[in-house]
């Protein structure tokens, strides 16, 4: 008697078009991309998003490549930021702080922006972070967003951003920063919050944060006003 089991009873190896195949009839099934890992599950609620990331008294780091919505999530924020603080009875200006002079006030409007009660301060470079830390020491600015997507080496701005959280500290206000993701960095920015800003499919925001003060939290997704 041979040794060896019959021909038909050794399993071939399938194809890589039967994969394929088998694949596309159980998509609906998998939570896989071929070639990536699966995204984890997101929380789609701009609300969710906006409570995770609006800190008084702190700052919070949106970093970001060029294009990705960084900013218009942030203006969202200064806007949430606002509603909270008229709703406390607190002063409810909000601050720009915008070296590179591309703030567009029409789009900055199209977010619910009130333009009335929004100074937009435009700085050299280097007082960025000093005219930004003066702002929020003023009493009267309930938020501001400092604009360092120009900077790229935020090791080199370690003192400034030490001193920007504890003006923030001390006046209460939410300080958010824009940066670029492909800047250098130093040691860890004082931030309550570090998240990565990403732009996903219908423009949407997708937020994964890399920092939180209260601990892990999902990647978030954050749908646009119809009208921006």
């Amino acid at each position: 008697m041979s040794a060896f089991p019959p021909l038909s009873l050794i399993p071939t190896r399938p194809t890589a078009e039967a994969v394929l195949a088998d694949l596309r009839a159980q998509k609906g099934n998998l939570a896989l991309a071929l070639g990536r890992e699966a995204p984890a599950q997101p929380v789609v609620d701009r609300a969710d998003a906006l409570d995770a990331l609006v800190f008084f008294g702190a700052l919070v780091e949106l970093s970001a490549l060029p294009g990705a919505g960084a900013h218009t999530l942030a203006l969202l924020l200064l806007r949430e930021a606002q509603r909270r603080a008229a709703a406390a009875g607190r002063p409810a200006w909000l601050c720009a702080v915008d070296p590179s002079r591309t703030l567009s006030a029409p789009a900055v409007a199209a977010l619910g922006v009130d333009l009335a009660r929004l100074l937009v301060l435009q700085p050299p470079r280097e007082r960025l972070l000093r005219t930004a830390a003066r702002a929020q020491r003023s009493g009267v600015v309930c938020a501001t967003l400092v604009d360092a997507t120009g900077e790229s080496d935020l090791g080199a701005l370690d003192g400034g951003l030490r001193r920007l959280s504890r003006a923030a500290e001390q006046g209460g206000g939410a300080v958010i920063i824009v940066s670029s993701n492909r800047a250098r960095r130093g040691l860890p920015v004082p931030a309550a919050a570090r998240a990565l800003v990403e732009r996903g499919p219908e423009g949407a925001l997708h937020v994964r944060f890399l920092r939180h003060r209260h601990g892990a939290l999902p990647r978030m997704v954050v749908g646009l006003p119809s009208s921006a």
